[in-house]
């Protein structure tokens, strides 16, 4: 089991060697398994672990369990913070009790992360609350994202400030915290690999709580999502592990445990191995879904005008699949999730758009508006510009245009459409890379720092990796049939003997490649924090 672990984590890219990593353990016996498992590990990794328990006052047994958690840190060796918060009484608009718990528990341990430096939070998500996940959004009623299920790694990354509040009574054990939350926050989440649209809960979730954690994103990660229950119960056995049993786990009141003690069960009557076959399917439809949204992204970004508004003519052109895509891509933008919008509302805009009056309009939940103008369509909230997605206007476009800037390495560079990441990374930590649109593996020592941020001029040339030479920029653009007012807006990368990257394509320089003979390796990684 622990072997499988592993190869989760290097698949995932879950961490690297020497990073500190926040547990999430409530005592039960998945957290137990993980905690025991990245112990067990911690000093091939050279792992600096941290356990974080948050009681949440909410059943008699939670004291004991919080208890249990101090005697197993201690037994293990390892620092831990426990804390109580009494959910109950903590005010939250449109929350129920169920996501209210939920969203103090993952404030609490980004906050811990961030108080004590570490980079990750370790959760102990398995197979099978995948897979209950995915029956869930079923059930409910999911767009396509629903049905990808829980994402190994969610990555954190803030953007600008609001204001959160909370009240907490502190046990703290080999930590220090004052318990004061009056901290400044605001973040996008995206998974491991590009930024999608998530109409999950979670997001928004994440979105109310985050504290602001400047230049250095913060992942949540769960090792053990390729392990079923069965095993997690096996290797407690093994190892003559001790845990405790949440009683509300066993309660038919929410959908989550209907699933697993009833429906789940009743499938299995027709498909024994009904787990493995949503499970692939799963994971089938991740890759499938993350090509139509890259498709969908590179089409948005041909039918986004100037000034903000939504081309008709060419999204009129477009597959149904990819227009609905950009609709929700443009609302989440708008609206800051997608919660409310459904199929209904997507289906009436296209509607509005194919069959509606030259000049009309539609009103969505959460004060959304959708104005058609002739050849032109806007999306809003309430009575705000509607130039609130995509497009740039006036001297914002000149300047980025225009302008040449330095990439932070390693760090976090702000740019107008989103963040660039770069970080050093050790070959041998991980020897297999990967790159995408989104980020690019190229080997450190052959660069000429510093690294220059810039757009297209005319004569640019570079030598795409795989290729026998080079070739101008423009050409490599026109054989990808990119259109003309998109090529002027790509970034370039540059260091000082050439470009290195064409940001947004899956191809870098032949200079500065990743071989048997490099030993450090610069990711760098554009998150688009719009979506």
């Amino acid at each position: 089991m622990i072997q499988t672990v592993e190869k989760t984590i290097t698949q995932y890219s879950m961490f690297e060697k020497g990073e500190k990593i926040i547990i999430g353990i409530s005592g039960g016996p998945d957290s137990v398994a993980l905690t025991h498992i990245l112990s067990s590990i911690q000093q091939k990794y050279k792992l600096t672990l941290h356990l974080a328990h948050l009681n949440h006052l909410l059943r008699e047994e939670a004291k004991q369990e919080a208890i249990f958690v101090q005697e197993l840190a201690e037994s293990l060796n390892l620092p831990v913070t426990i804390e109580e918060i009494d959910v109950a009484q903590e005010k939250s608009r449109n929350f129920s009790l169920e996501q209210k718990a939920r969203k103090v528990r993952y404030e609490f341990l980004i906050r811990v992360a961030k108080d004590l430096g570490a980079t990750k939070i370790a959760l102990a998500h398995h197979l099978d609350d995948n897979l209950e996940t995915i029956m869930m959004w079923l059930i409910r009623g999911c767009g396509a994202e629903g049905f990808e299920g829980i994402p190994p790694v969610r990555e954190i990354v803030t953007i600008h400030s609001n204001e959160v509040q909370g009240n907490y009574s502190n046990q703290v054990i080999g930590n220090q915290s004052s318990g004061n939350l009056d901290t400044d926050y605001q973040l996008r989440v995206t998974d491991n690999r590009q930024p999608i649209v998530r109409p999950l809960q979670m997001a928004k979730v994440l979105r109310e709580i985050a504290p602001q954690l400047p230049g250095k994103p913060l992942s949540i990660i769960r090792p053990l999502i390729n392990i079923t229950k069965q095993e997690i119960e096996h290797y407690l056995k093994e190892h003559k592990l001790s845990f405790k049993i949440d009683s509300s786990n066993l309660e038919k009141d929410y959908l989550r445990n209907k699933i697993r003690l009833e429906l789940l069960p009743r499938l299995e009557e027709y498909n024994p191995k009904i787990k493995e076959a949503l499970i692939k399917f799963s994971l089938l439809w991740k890759v499938d879904n993350e090509y139509l949204n890259f498709l969908s992204s590179q089409a948005r970004d041909k039918v986004i005008l100037e000034n903000g508004s939504l081309e008709l003519k060419g999204f009129s052109e477009l597959h149904q699949a990819i227009q609905t895509r950009i609709l929700r891509q443009i609302i989440a933008e708008v609206k800051e999730d997608l919660e409310g919008i459904t199929f209904k509302h997507i289906e009436a805009i296209l509607n509005l758009i194919k069959d509606g009056p030259a000049q009309g309009s539609l009103d969505l939940p959460s004060n959304i508006k959708v104005k058609r103008e002739y050849g032109q369509l806007w999306i809003c909230q309430g009575n705000g510009s509607p130039n609130l997605f995509g497009g740039k206007q006036g001297k914002s476009a000149e300047r980025e245009k225009g302008e040449k800037r330095y990439l932070i390495v390693p760090g976090v560079t702000e740019i107008e459409r989103g963040q660039i990441e770069t970080r050093l990374l050790s070959k041998e930590a991980f020897p297999s890379f990967f790159s995408s649109p989104t980020k690019a593996y190229l080997d450190y020592d052959k660069l000429k720092l510093p690294i220059v941020i810039r757009h297209r001029k005319c004569g640019d040339k570079f030598h795409p990796y795989g290729l026998a030479g080079t070739k101008k920029i423009k050409d490599f653009l026109m054989d990808l049939k990119v259109a003309k007012k998109v090529r002027d807006t790509v970034y370039l990368l540059e260091d000082g003997q050439g470009i290195i990257w064409i940001m947004g394509f899956d191809r870098i320089d032949e200079r500065v490649k990743i071989t048997e003979a490099t030993k450090n390796v610069l990711l760098i990684e554009e998150r688009k924090v719009n979506l």
